[in-house]
């Protein structure tokens, strides 16, 4: 891993602009990307340099705060929108959903709403997030997922990593850039900041093929193509992609991952 991002390269971000963005998302992006950029600190930026085409980013989920900085800081550092999984509860915040909504997130709909006024809102026919990740990325658009699924304030430590994203892996062929997220105030404190200075890894991209070779090693009971047949053993090479996701990040993010394969076949 290099060190951190030159003064240079974030003078270049503010400047460049971001494909798939209406325009006046672009020109809010500014002063928001402007912000971030005082607030993070970016490692491995050169290794976006081997992204081409729709990817899939995978990053470690402390806080809130987070689902705004980082999305902003790779869409300006790669130029193209990242299309990022955002609870719905969120589409009905003023201002904050109009914001959330120009990135043309992906939905998820696996937990309740805090507020009885927006639970109300709630659609009943919920599309699955598996199948709209997967149309973005035909579309071309990266798609930008938190594996362990909540927001975790552990310190030390990460979540188990969630079947899903393993399963986009396979479905969809896509390489997975993993990005650790810190705080210098966790080294500090040993506590996950609320809002604080970010630092920001970004680890070399991985493939797709080789995730799931990897992962079918790893499950020998798991056979057949896991590209299309969702079956018990498939799930077994699905758990094994994202425990393979999530050490990488585990290493980017400087905290442990104390999760493996469960033999369930």
């Amino acid at each position: 891993m290099t060190g951190p991002m030159s003064l240079w390269k974030r003078i270049g971000f503010l400047h460049r602009k971001i494909e798939g963005l209406k325009t006046a998302a672009r020109i809010l992006s500014k002063p928001l990307v402007l912000a971030s950029l005082l607030l993070a600190r970016i490692e491995g930026v050169e290794n976006l340099q081997a992204v081409q085409g729709a990817v899939i980013y995978a990053f470690n989920h402390n806080s809130y705060f987070e689902t705004i900085v980082v999305p902003a800081l790779l869409m300006a550092a790669t130029g193209r929108k990242i299309c990022l999984y955002v609870h719905w509860m969120f589409n009905y915040f003023p201002f904050l959903g109009w914001v959330i909504r120009q990135i043309d997130p992906i939905w998820i709909f696996n937990r309740r709403a805090r507020f009885r006024a927006i639970l109300k809102r709630r659609p009943k026919i919920k599309p699955r997030p598996d199948h709209e990740a997967a149309q973005r990325l035909r579309q071309g658009f990266s798609v930008g997922i938190f594996p362990e699924g909540n927001r975790n304030n552990d310190p030390d430590s990460l979540l188990r990593g969630r079947m899903g994203l393993g399963e986009l892996v396979a479905r969809t062929r896509c390489r997975v850039v993993p990005v650790g997220i810190d705080f210098p105030k966790r080294h500090t404190h040993h506590k996950i900041p609320v809002v604080g200075r970010i630092i920001l890894r970004i680890g070399a991209p991985l493939s797709a093929d080789d995730l799931v070779t990897r992962a079918e090693a790893a499950a020998p009971n798991a056979i057949g193509d896991c590209a299309r047949d969702n079956t018990v053993r498939c799930h077994r090479v699905y758990q094994e992609i994202s425990h393979i996701v999530m050490r990488k990040i585990a290493v980017l993010s400087r905290k442990a991952y104390p999760h493996s394969l469960v033999k369930t076949v």
